[in-house]
């Protein structure tokens, strides 16, 4: 699982940093940290240029969606997403769910 993990944390720092997919960074900084059971999780600052900072709500919206796809358009990914992502009731509405 640490390899795994290393490999996408990689190549998501392979696209920060040279891709750019956020905008040209000036400084970067990552601290990898592992949770109950060893299940790692990294934090990652990256500074932007002065020409690539968002500035507003549509500069946040332009780079970061929370949308589930659409189920008519890409099934495979709804599929993934809503099986992976989205839970069912807690509490009395689903008692045999162990939080």
């Amino acid at each position: 699982m640490s390899r795994v993990f290393k490999l996408h944390l990689s190549e998501l720092l392979h696209d920060i940093t040279v891709k750019h997919v956020l905008g040209v960074p000036v400084a970067h900084v990552y601290v990898v940290e592992f949770q109950k059971r060893s299940l790692p999780h990294a934090h990652i600052l990256v500074v932007l240029s002065e020409d690539s900072k968002l500035r507003n709500g549509e500069d946040i919206d332009s780079l970061i969606s929370a949308e589930i796809p659409n189920s008519e358009t890409d099934p495979e990914l709804y599929d993934v997403v809503k099986y992976s992502m989205v839970h069912g009731p807690c509490g009395i509405l689903n008692p045999n769910l162990y939080v």
